[in-house]
């Protein structure tokens, strides 16, 4: 995947790549939840999906990179378990709607909405100490995910770096070459051409 702009990388960009991979974690989360599965891995996808968009939109590497996914990465988690406790606290509410009436739950919850009932929920210990687990869960996924990128990110950029010293070395070799000879060095004449010898005497052998 090659950056949208790779002459300029910019901290702002690369936010808006982590930010969407972070709105997908977040999307994949709940969905994961919804379906009773643990979701808590969907936190190592994030991290990884926020690195790709990060690279993809021509973020700036190095420490902007680990901030930037680092803040993407933990509100994709926070927004992901709270929307699938959430969603399941609403499920609970329709529940007891259905079976008690509307102004019953209200009264017993001293709660208007779903929202409140969920927050009622919430004060709960026992509730309370679920959302916590799952989040820490989730969280701990999203480190290994985000220190696996950002080995690798340092691993590709000392790779990068050290081909382009090569690189430059070889350049500046050639240019060396070509002030001495005048001409590319594939093209220098052999030790055994005449007229070579000479024009440079003192470069044959004794």
């Amino acid at each position: 995947m090659q950056n949208i702009n790779d002459k300029k990388s910019s901290v702002f960009s690369g936010f808006i790549g982590a930010f969407i991979g972070a709105v997908v974690g977040t999307v994949a989360w709940i969905l994961v939840g919804r379906l009773n599965y643990i979701s808590s891995a969907v936190g190592l996808l994030t991290a990884v999906l926020s690195a790709k968009l990060y690279d993809a939109f021509g973020g700036r590497q190095g420490a902007p990179k680990v901030l930037v996914l680092i803040i993407c990465v933990l509100i994709a988690v926070l927004a992901g378990n709270l929307g699938t406790v959430y969603w399941q606290a609403y499920d609970l509410y329709k529940e007891d709607v259905a079976a008690y009436g509307k102004a019953v739950v209200h009264r017993a919850y001293g709660v208007k909405n779903s929202l409140g009932y969920f927050f009622a929920l919430m004060g709960e210990s026992e509730n309370l100490g679920i959302l916590v687990k799952n989040t820490l869960m989730g969280l701990v996924f999203a480190a290994i995910g985000c220190y696996s990128v950002i080995v690798n990110s340092a691993k590709t950029r000392k790779a990068q770096e050290t081909y382009e010293r090569e690189t430059a070395g070889r350049q500046q070799m050639s240019n060396i070459d070509n002030d001495i000879y005048g001409q590319n060095p594939d093209t220098m004449p052999t030790r055994t051409d005449s007229t070579y010898y000479a024009e440079y005497p003192d470069s044959r052998d004794n």
